[in-house]
């Protein structure tokens, strides 16, 4: 949420421009006016007493200052040969390297991707070595499993595509409330994009971003590109809440009758109660800024003054700006929706229909690798459905504190430890890796050629623009 403001001042409106100091410390509006009227410009800045949010105008000297500076060192010929708003993302985001960048931060950067990749790559090898280890492989049974259940792969695959669908209607009917119209192209479109870049940057927050920015280029402005998306993080990000406290309480006292629940490592339900308190910060935040923004403020400041003397938070200025910044834009958001009931109901339902088709693909794997009907679990059904749904949610709070691209290594080793012991030697490690090819890998792999395709559609579309 802390790139949303940085995405609104790089996305341009259609009579003016919204121009972004360096430090990306305030955004503001220039609109084209008549030579003998005053611009009203605004910024969001923090009221030094109260430690609240506000919103505040910007003295003509320093607009004037600042409109110059851009003046100068953008001229058309360069905006022309500019590589446009989604370099400018990258740069923001780190997926482009400074050349000013010290040494030091180049060997971190570099160390901490070594580390991804090792963990990684270490998970997959621990799992397959303590799969096919042991106990001989009966490769028979192998075969007979996977040729019965061949149809739940298919089934599978179905539910990958359902959840994007439900990704991309989420996305619609905010649209139509913003708008007034669907866009329901653009928001499939869009409903891609941000999961390519969800997968790929740590905690999951790099898609909203480029999904903004996707939106600008057809057709919507900055402010409801935003809105758009600002309102489908909030319902998801409530919904993860809501869905993940039922999964730990339902768990906690078997309340679907899991049959072996002594299987499961009780670290699991550890982490994912750490990781239910994590997720909790934001929407306490928010919910606590609507009632109260002084004592929201106060918090905040409290929280970054003791991260500060522990030694986490190294710039605790900033870091207490952009925690305010999105707290109040993220408020603004649920305010927006409470007037709006059916369409934050609508968005509710199809977040938690996202929720659903991730769960029904591991469902699906696993019973194309023969899990269920032994041990006391089900066979099948809506009995089974939901006691690994509760599963796939449980792991979805564990891993929520890895700060790992798509939670990397973490919902591997998470889910291996949790369904391998229903299933025969040697099919755990290739029911672990099926489902992660099927909700990470693949995603990445066909969502940047999508991806790719897209941006080549946008680019002939805006040049056929041009030349009419």
């Amino acid at each position: 949420m802390a790139y949303f403001t940085l995405f609104c001042a790089l996305c341009s409106k259609k009579n003016g421009k919204i121009l972004l100091d360096k430090h990306f410390n305030w955004a503001y509006t220039c609109s084209a006016m008549k030579k003998n009227t005053t611009p009203t410009v605004t910024k969001i800045d923090v009221d030094k007493k109260s430690g609240e949010p506000i919103i505040v105008k910007v003295s003509e000297k320093e607009l004037s200052k600042s409109c110059q500076a851009e003046s100068k060192t953008q001229t058309p010929e360069k905006r022309k040969k500019s590589k446009g708003k989604q370099l400018e993302i990258a740069k923001a985001i780190g997926f482009v390297t400074d050349k000013n960048t010290d040494r030091k931060t180049r060997i971190l950067k570099n160390l901490i991707t070594f580390l991804f990749f090792a963990f990684a790559i270490g998970v997959l090898v621990y799992t397959a070595i303590n799969d096919f280890a042991g106990k001989p492989v009966d490769w028979n049974v192998i075969k007979a499993t996977l040729t019965k259940n061949w149809q739940h792969l298919v089934f599978a695959v179905l539910a990958v595509i359902f959840f994007f669908i439900a990704k991309g209607t989420q996305r619609s009917v905010l649209c139509k409330s913003i708008t007034g119209k669907w866009h329901y192209k653009s928001s499939i479109k869009a409903g891609i994009v941000c999961q390519v870049y969800n997968n790929i940057t740590p905690l999951a927050v790099g898609g909203q971003p480029f999904e903004i920015n996707h939106f600008t280029k057809h057709g919507i402005s900055g402010g409801e590109s935003t809105s758009i998306v600002i309102s489908a993080y909030i319902a998801n990000m409530f919904t993860v809440v809501f869905l993940g406290i039922l999964a730990v309480v339902s768990f906690r006292f078997n309340l679907l009758g899991h049959p072996n629940l002594a299987y499961i490592p009780s670290t699991i339900f550890v982490l994912a109660i750490i990781g239910l308190c994590a997720n909790l910060a934001m929407p306490a935040l928010v919910i606590m800024f609507c009632i109260s923004p002084r004592l929201c403020s106060k918090l905040v400041y409290f929280v970054i003054w003791l991260g500060e003397k522990f030694k986490i938070v190294k710039n605790p200025t900033a870091t207490r700006y952009k925690t305010l910044k999105s707290v109040l834009v993220n408020s603004r958001g649920i305010k927006k929706l409470f007037k709006r009931p059916l369409v934050l109901l609508a968005t509710i339902f199809l977040s938690a229909l996202e929720l659903f088709a991730m769960a029904t693909v591991a469902y699906f794997t696993l019973r194309f690798y023969g899990f269920g009907g032994g041990n006391g679990w089900a066979n099948g059904g809506i009995v089974l459905w939901l006691q690994i749904m509760e599963l796939c949610l449980l792991i979805n709070n564990a891993v929520a504190i890895v700060p790992t691209p798509g939670n990397a290594g973490a919902a591997d080793l998470s889910f291996y430890a949790i369904f391998s012991f229903e299933l025969a030697q040697g099919l755990a490690f290739p029911a672990m890796l099926t489902w992660r090819l099927l909700t990470f890998y693949l995603i990445i792999v066909v969502g940047f050629i999508l991806v790719r395709i897209f941006a080549k559609k946008d680019k002939k579309r805006a040049a056929l623009l041009e030349n009419k």
